[in-house]
């Protein structure tokens, strides 16, 4: 008989909820690599080095996102490893328009830095229901195409609970783009068939724990969950170095 997970136990559905994240996408992404030298080349490839990104030791980032992590407004800091130079870019409640100046500034840069944050924004923005956006979590699709057309030695994404960290190719971006060559239309489908996969996974485990939870907050964690999982993969696949870090 399926275990049944009492809604107001919230110690048991934290626990059930992190069963399903283990098993839909850590399973997932450490065990369907069979050989075992492969497994670990493939950590090599993906690992964002160092641990919690470049950003994590740098003073004008960890600022920003402190300061912006639960903004109701999307902000866009851009900056380099020397953090000499930087820009901060406000946007409205669900993204930052990039003009052709901050373009220009963008790919002017060595060793570009960009931080954003994706605010909890909410259905009813006058009674605040509470009811968070799709926008709310790690990178979307257009994210990850824009850091690789920059040519972003380093991209992250702040929200109230994580950091998404994702970087530059091992092996440069020159000679990855020589391998990828299609990638837009390539990370866009295979992202698109993963995550659809890991939703039907998570809904699945849902049911079979029968959770028993507010259809908005379902709706918002297993998209969480699903994206992130995503990215997971779209990283495997296309070496893309990529964590997520609880904020502390």
């Amino acid at each position: 008989m399926a275990e049944t997970i009492n809604i107001d136990d919230s110690y048991l559905k934290n626990a059930a909820k992190k069963l399903i994240s283990d098993e839909v996408i850590d399973e997932t992404y450490i065990n369907d690599q069979s050989n075992i030298n492969e497994k670990r080349l493939l950590r090599e490839a993906i690992s964002v080095y160092p641990v919690g990104g470049y950003g994590s030791k740098m003073d004008i980032i960890k600022k920003f996102e402190k300061k912006y992590r639960k903004n109701p407004i999307e902000h866009l800091l851009i900056t380099n490893k020397m953090e000499d130079e930087f820009k901060i870019i406000k946007g409205d409640n669900e993204r930052v328009v990039i003009s052709s100046d901050t373009r220009s500034f963008i790919l002017s840069l060595k060793d570009g830095i960009t931080v954003h944050n994706h605010p909890p924004n909410y259905e009813d923005e006058i009674n605040f229901t509470g009811r968070q956006t799709e926008i709310y979590g790690s990178f979307s699709l257009d994210d990850i195409l824009t850091f690789i057309d920059d040519r972003i030695v380093e991209d992250r994404v702040v929200d109230a609970k994580y950091t998404y960290v994702m970087q530059e190719p091992k092996i440069g971006w020159d000679n990855w783009l020589g391998i990828y060559s299609n990638y837009k239309t390539d990370i866009s489908d295979y992202r698109e068939q993963k995550k659809e996969e890991i939703q039907e996974k998570i809904e699945s485990i849902f049911n079979t724990y029968k959770i028993n939870e507010d259809e908005y907050k379902q709706s918002d964690w297993i998209h969480g969950e699903s994206t992130h999982g995503a990215n997971l993969e779209v990283s495997k696949k296309f070496k893309i170095p990529y964590a997520r870090y609880v904020f502390t």
